[in-house]
C-alpha cells in the first residue's frame, strides 16, 4: 500500500559526495560539491502522512480560503462565556449552554436560549445562516434538533418535549411552535426544504406523532410530461402545515402538507391529516374527516367546568371553514 499510494520522499543524494538535499524539486547541482549527478530517494512517505495532505489539496491551500479555515483550522473561538458564545465564523449563541451538545456546521448561525431552558441529552445541529430560538422554561429531553441552511426553528416558552424525538427545519424553511406546547415521545416534526410549518399556542401532541411538510428528500415525476410533480421549488413554496391554537393531536397521528387545522379541534388516534379541518371539531380516520362538531377540550381529566377549556376556545364550529 505504501509503495503504490505514498508520496515519494523529496530527498536527493549526490552520487559524488553523498550529500542529501531536501527540496520540492530536484536541485540542478549538489550544494556541497557542485556535482550535477543527483538521485532521488526511492522510498515513499507512509500512507498516513500522505492522507494528511488531503485537506490541503482539496480545500484551496496555500490560499487562505473559507473552506480551509472552517473545515481544517478549528481554533476559532472569539468568546465563550457562561451565557454567550461567538466564533470567527460568525456563529453566535445567547443563553446558558454549559454541557450542551451543539455542532455549528457553517457560518453566521444564531442560537437564542431563553431563561431556565432545560435541554437534557439533546443534540443540536445548525448550518449556514440558520436561526434557532427556544423560549423561557421550555424542556426538551433526548431530542435531536437540526436547522438547515437559511432556515429558522422557533420554539415558544413553557414547552414540554417528553422523551426521544426530532425537530427539523430543513434548508430555507420555517418551523414555528407556539407557547405552552406539549408532545409525547417519538415525535418527528419536520419542515421540509423551502416549506413552512406553524403550530399555534397551547397545543397538545400525543405519542408517535409525525408531521411532514413534504415527501421527504425524494422526487416524483409524471412519466407523460416528464416533469417533477412533488418537489420543485414552485411546488415547495405552496406547501404548508398550519395548526391553530389549542389543538389536540392524538396518538400515532400523521400530519402532511396542505393541512390547516382550526383552533380548539381534536384529531383522533392514528389518523392521517392532509386537508382543511375547521375549528372546534373532532376529526378522525384515513384520511381524517370531521366526525363531531361544536366541541372543545381541556387538559384536566375529570373536569366538570367548560371554563377550564379557556373562554377563547369555546366556540361553535364554523360551518363555512371546510
Amino acid at each position: 500500500r505504501q509503495l503504490w499510494w505514498g508520496h515519494r520522499i523529496p530527498a536527493y543524494y549526490c552520487e559524488e559526495c553523498g550529500e542529501m538535499t531536501v527540496a520540492k524539486m530536484m536541485p540542478d547541482k549538489c550544494p556541497k560539491c557542485g556535482c550535477t549527478h543527483l538521485k532521488q530517494d526511492e522510498d515513499t512517505l507512509d500512507t498516513w502522512f500522505s492522507s494528511a495532505l488531503w485537506p490541503f489539496s482539496t480545500l484551496g491551500w496555500p490560499k487562505d480560503t473559507k473552506d480551509l479555515d472552517y473545515f481544517y483550522f478549528s481554533d476559532c473561538i472569539v468568546q465563550d462565556a457562561e451565557d454567550y458564545y461567538e466564533d470567527l465564523h460568525g456563529n453566535k449563541l445567547f443563553g446558558r449552554h454549559k454541557n450542551l451538545k451543539i455542532c455549528f456546521r457553517g457560518f453566521n448561525a444564531v442560537i437564542k436560549l431563553g431563561q431556565e431552558v432545560y435541554l437534557h441529552d439533546c443534540a443540536i445541529y445548525v448550518y449556514n445562516n440558520s436561526r434557532l430560538e427556544i423560549g423561557d422554561r421550555t424542556e426538551i429531553e433526548r431530542g435531536s434538533i437540526s436547522v438547515g441552511n437559511d432556515a429558522s426553528l422557533l420554539v415558544g416558552a413553557n414547552g414540554k418535549f417528553f422523551g426521544e424525538g426530532s425537530l427539523v427545519s430543513s434548508a430555507d424553511s420555517l418551523l414555528k411552535i407556539g407557547n405552552d406546547f406539549t408532545v409525547g415521545a417519538r415525535y418527528n416534526l419536520v419542515a421540509g426544504k423551502g416549506t413552512e410549518c406553524i403550530i399555534g399556542e397551547d397545543c397538545m401532541f400525543s405519542l408517535d406523532v409525525i408531521l411532514m411538510t413534504n415527501d421527504g428528500s425524494h422526487s416524483i415525476f409524471d412519466v407523460e410530461t416528464r416533469k417533477n410533480i412533488n418537489s420543485s421549488r414552485e411546488i415547495r413554496k405552496k406547501r404548508k402545515v398550519i395548526i391553530g391554537n389549542h389543538v389536540w393531536i392524538g396518538i400515532r397521528v400523521t400530519v402532511l402538507y396542505n393541512t390547516l387545522i382550526g383552533d380548539g379541534s381534536i384529531i383522533g388516534a392514528e389518523s392521517l391529516v392532509k386537508s382543511k379541518i375547521p375549528n372546534n371539531c373532532i376529526a378522525a380516520g384515513n384520511p381524517a374527516k370531521v366526525i363531531k362538531k361544536n366541541v372543545t377540550w381541556c387538559r384536566f381529566e375529570d373536569s366538570e367546568d367548560i371554563a377550564e377549556c379557556g373562554e377563547a376556545y369555546i366556540h361553535f364550529t364554523d360551518e363555512n371553514a371546510q
